[in-house]
């Protein structure tokens, strides 16, 4: 590896990767810029990585791999739709049934000893998702080849992909998430420098050395690699039970991060639709698909992912639900301006349990909230709670009539200017647009009506 590469990935941890990110939105896409850059500087001086695109003629290998393995899946079968490959049932399924079940000698999990493995579970998983991808005879050969070679996160965005989602605050996420997604793969890749300079048998010794007995090194170990194993986790990862051995030598049930082969193919549909629920089997050691409501025969077979906003669905799980959300609320960033007027401000507000995160008040807004078309529940009061903060002068305006009309008209503005963002947003859904331009449209619409439906609740208040 040339020493410039060495040194710009150097610089870019040492001047970016290592600090907090700003609080300014326009300084951190300055940042990804500069990111990006050293990013694709590295990539020019390695091997790239080749995903193989035809999933479809590696499925009868995959479903050998899946019979010898144990997993059961009768009456089961993979197929193609919209969302990818899919679960359909072959049969008729009533209620209650038991229809895939995964041993645990064929799901896919580890436990790092690294300090950022240790910090958050989908890095350790997703470096060895990695290892095992470079390995030529890996034993997770037939299931990684049925795996997506590309995702619809943000994390596989284009700069003008990641533009076309302002003014949702999901742009801000997504570009940091690519910051975090980075900093762990310029930190692996300098340790993976430092390695490389150690003789062979220090490397093997040396418990600093984690990459010494990987396929991973400084020509393989790619972004596009790395990235493609953090969407894969993100898009699959479920949790399960397991035994570790603690700092003292002694056996411990921790929930330990897994990808789980077969199970990762259901697709999310909303709770409302009682869809399929997935749990760990303690007695038979192996996770379950166990059905909530009858399925017939043809039908594909659907889980709940959980109560996820759109934003999440979509930053992490690469879609957004075509139906309303109703976990769905939208993030609403204030702040106080800081002045010595605004000193009682802030103590007031933390009397009140509304308190700052990085350098703003964050307050949710709720699908179910905004339905309601009142005030009084307990996010919306919240938020009501600091406008009027915001416009008093002082602790006693806080009960006057004349500030609890200024805290209105504080809140009217602020919405109708966020809308403003929104002007250009078609009412309806592109029916010829791809499908990543779909979601943002999907995303940022939902936003829009979180934002209307809080203005028509003011404009009675």
């Amino acid at each position: 590896m040339k020493q410039e590469v060495i040194a710009a990935s150097v610089d870019l941890w040492s001047n970016i990767l290592s600090q907090p990110p700003s609080s300014n939105v326009n300084d951190i896409w300055k940042d990804h810029l500069r990111i990006c850059e050293t990013l694709d500087l590295i990539e020019e001086h390695q091997i790239k990585y080749h995903f193989d695109e035809d999933r479809l003629s590696k499925l009868n290998d995959f479903q050998n791999w899946a019979d010898k393995l144990g997993i059961k899946y009768d009456g089961v079968a993979v197929k193609e739709t919209e969302m990818g490959l899919s679960l359909v049932a072959k049969e008729d399924f009533p209620s209650d049934a038991i229809v895939v079940k995964v041993p645990r000698n064929a799901i896919f999990y580890i436990l790092g000893t690294d300090q950022v493995v240790r910090s958050v579970d989908h890095v350790g998983l997703a470096l060895i998702l990695a290892n095992e991808m470079l390995k030529p005879a890996s034993k997770w050969k037939e299931y990684l080849s049925i795996l997506p070679p590309s995702y619809s996160t943000p994390l596989f965005f284009s700069k003008e992909q990641l533009q076309q989602m302002k003014p949702s605050p999901a742009f801000e996420e997504s570009v940091l998430m690519f910051r975090t997604v980075a900093r762990h793969f310029i930190y692996f890749f300098m340790r993976l420098v430092s390695e490389k300079n150690l003789s062979k048998n220090k490397r093997k010794i040396l418990q600093n050395a984690p990459f010494a007995r990987t396929s991973l090194n400084l020509q393989n170990f790619t972004f596009d690699l790395y990235k493609w194993c953090v969407s894969t986790v993100s898009t699959r990862i479920n949790m399960i039970p397991s035994l570790i051995m603690d700092g003292e030598n002694e056996l411990q049930t921790r929930m330990v991060p897994s990808l789980i082969p077969f199970m990762d193919l259901a697709n999310h549909a909303r709770k409302s639709t009682n869809p399929g629920s997935v749990y760990f089997d303690v007695e038979t050691d192996s996770v379950d698909l166990q059905l909530k409501s009858s399925v017939d025969s043809g039908t594909e077979i659907f889980i709940y992912y959980g109560a996820r906003t759109n934003r999440k669905f979509f930053v992490h799980n690469g879609f957004v639900p075509e139906e309303v959300n109703p976990d769905d609320f939208y993030e609403l960033r204030l702040g106080l301006p800081k002045n010595e007027n605004s000193f009682w401000k802030f103590e007031w507000l933390e009397k009140k349990e509304i308190v700052l995160d990085r350098n703003f008040y964050i307050f949710r807004l709720y699908q179910q909230e905004i339905e309601q078309g009142t005030l009084e529940s307990p996010g919306l009061s919240r938020l009501l709670e600091f406008s009027k903060t915001f416009v008093a002068q002082n602790v006693e305006d806080l009960s006057q009539a004349e500030n609890n009309e200024k805290s209105t008209k504080f809140l009217t503005d602020r919405i109708r200017l966020l809308l403003l963002g929104y002007k250009d947003l078609p009412s309806q859904e592109g029916q010829e647009d791809d499908l990543i331009s779909k979601f943002i449209w999907r995303l940022k619409n939902s936003e829009k009506k979180i934002l209307e439906g809080l203005l028509e609740i003011l404009s009675h208040k």
